[in-house]
């Protein structure tokens, strides 16, 4: 028997509009909606190759949840899943529709910034002013940071140069 896929409507939509940047075979991530990670990538990457041809600004936003690596209660794992949902929520709403919303890791999000002006990249500090909340609300830690392309870089080597940068960034972390 062949199997069927089946790719709903709602699964091609990113910041709540349609996506025509990426083929539908591309993945969703089931929890949150967004982009997951080959998803992101791959809608991510022709955009990025198109911005730098133009020679239009581009930055990539990375937030990364930090999680005690303890064992967790069903609750816990409850409330952490609800967290993860309001982040998604709450980055399609603060960024533009053109922008890309990816959950690239199970504690982390990106975002691709595509002809960003400064307004743009405000709405990485309004998310920023969501890690309050979530952190009483589940005990995890947001940590957030974001880096401008270089006319030469790959996608791939931006979200490399971003991760970095977030790591910098958490606390306890030494340079």
């Amino acid at each position: 028997m062949r199997e069927r896929r089946v790719v709903s409507r709602t699964k091609t939509r990113v910041n709540g509009q349609a996506n025509s940047h990426a083929p539908q075979a591309v993945g969703i991530d089931e929890l949150t909606g967004v982009w997951n990670r080959a998803g992101f990538v791959a809608a991510a990457t022709p955009m990025y190759v198109s911005c730098q041809r133009r020679g239009s600004p581009i930055a990539l936003a990375y937030f990364d949840f930090d999680h005690s690596d303890s064992a967790r209660s069903p609750e816990q794992d409850a409330t952490i899943d609800r967290v993860l949902m309001m982040m998604a929520g709450q980055l399609r709403k603060a960024f533009r529709a053109s922008d890309l919303v990816g959950r690239i890791d199970t504690f982390r999000f990106a975002v691709l910034l595509t002809d960003c002006t400064d307004e743009a990249l405000a709405a990485v500090d309004g998310v920023r002013a969501l890690s309050d909340d979530l952190s009483s609300l589940s005990g995890l830690t947001l940590t957030a940071g974001m880096v401008r392309s270089a006319a030469s870089a790959a996608l791939e080597d931006l979200m490399v140069e971003a991760d970095g940068k977030l790591q910098d960034l958490k606390p306890g972390h030494h340079s």
